[in-house]
């Protein structure tokens, strides 16, 4: 069961774009009291935005409202950029192994992936609804992702969830519950903040609100002040479709302003991926968001990790490191190249899912259908 304080949880992304604005304004306010304190311009003084995980859709989002002329530099780290598992996308990995045997097809890995996505609502492969979120287009997964963003905006914010049996239905869909259970774990007996188990609808807003950053970040004229230093780190075992959206958003902003860099945790040379005491085994690859336990026991961030976040916020360094070619590092972050081109090299296209991300604010909009659907459940 979900706690009870977790049912406070956002079902919609509104109070997220709300906080962002807060945020930025209380930024504002910071920056002209210590212009005032210093006797300094504000102009001279440096404010730098490190995002993780969620975060780094915050950190955005703060970014495209202020520009470089607000904030210096931000280090995104392991974007969480729209809902996604580890797990799936390694099961992905295996379909996609037998596709050159004829085995399956590049099609059937992509709804495989979709109706594991959906899965934890109870949604079976042959439901009408699951077959109406997947789409029916080549872009399973990117048409997926901006279906649940209009559900979720049409839906979330005023689904009541009052139905005797939702199972196989918007229903079960949005008052599914969600686990995360080795972070339950840290988060009880640990020490280790935040939040484990919520349902649907919660984690939906989530991926709504940072679909529509990576939409907004896109958009002509969105980084008009200027974009701060970027750096944008990632984890080989967020698995290709997470690290595709931090790839499309990257390579973006790498068209706008040269400086912007990617880089990714890869796994240890010699790691046996289809062993899993060694793909889920943190000694063998980086883990999401890097968060080792309770600060106490010294083991918050990955000290390697924590030295870079160091060295690029307080002294701009460049800490992304060129790719190993004989040997795999997981501790090493080794630049992915991301200029105009890379996203049809086969060393990119190992690493992550390309064009998974939407572009267009329209992909995103609700349209009559969506709003029909907010009518009825309420």
């Amino acid at each position: 069961m979900v706690w009870v304080g977790h049912e406070t949880l956002p079902s919609h992304r509104s109070p997220y774009d709300e906080f962002g604005r807060n945020a930025h304004r209380t930024v504002r306010q910071e920056l002209n009291f210590r212009a005032g304190q210093t006797g300094r311009p504000v102009g001279e003084l440096e404010v730098s935005l490190i995002g993780l995980s969620f975060g780094v859709p915050m950190a955005l989002d703060l970014a495209l409202m202020g520009g470089a002329s607000h904030y210096t530099r931000q280090l995104l780290v392991n974007p969480y950029l729209a809902l996604g598992d580890e797990t799936i996308d390694q099961s992905k990995l295996d379909c996609e192994r037998l596709i050159p045997s004829g085995q399956k097809t590049h099609e059937q890995c992509e709804q495989e992936a979709v109706m594991a996505l959906l899965a934890p609502a109870g949604l079976p492969a042959d439901s009408p609804i699951a077959s109406w979120l997947g789409g029916n287009s080549e872009e399973v997964v990117r048409s997926l992702f901006t279906n649940l963003v209009k559900l979720s905006d049409a839906v979330g914010e005023t689904y009541q969830g009052r139905q005797e049996n939702p199972e196989g239905t918007i229903g079960g869909l949005m008052e599914g519950e969600r686990e995360w259970g080795a972070v339950c774990n840290q988060i009880w007996t640990e020490g280790r903040g935040g939040f484990c188990k919520f349902r649907q609808k919660h984690y939906l807003s989530t991926h709504s609100y940072s679909l529509h950053k990576v939409v907004d970040a896109q958009q002509w004229g969105a980084w008009s002040w200027g974009i701060p230093k970027t750096q944008i780190m990632t984890t080989e075992r967020d698995g290709k479709t997470r690290n595709g959206l931090s790839f499309d958003l990257a390579q973006h902003l790498h068209s706008i302003d040269d400086s912007v860099s990617f880089c990714m945790h890869k796994f240890q040379h010699g790691t046996d991926r289809a062993d899993a005491g060694q793909y889920w085994s943190d000694d063998y690859s980086m883990p999401h968001a890097n968060l080792k336990g309770t600060r106490d026991a010294g083991r918050w961030w990955e000290a390697t990790l924590f030295d870079n976040v160091r060295r690029f916020i307080v002294g701009g360094e460049n800490t992304i490191n060129q790719p190993v070619q004989a040997r795999k590092d997981r501790d090493v972050c080794e630049a992915l190249a991301i200029e105009s081109g890379a996203e049809s090299r086969p060393e990119v296209l190992e690493l992550v899912d390309v064009g998974v991300a939407p572009t267009r604010s329209s992909e995103l909009w609700p349209g009559l259908l969506y709003n029909t659907l907010a009518l009825t459940s309420r």
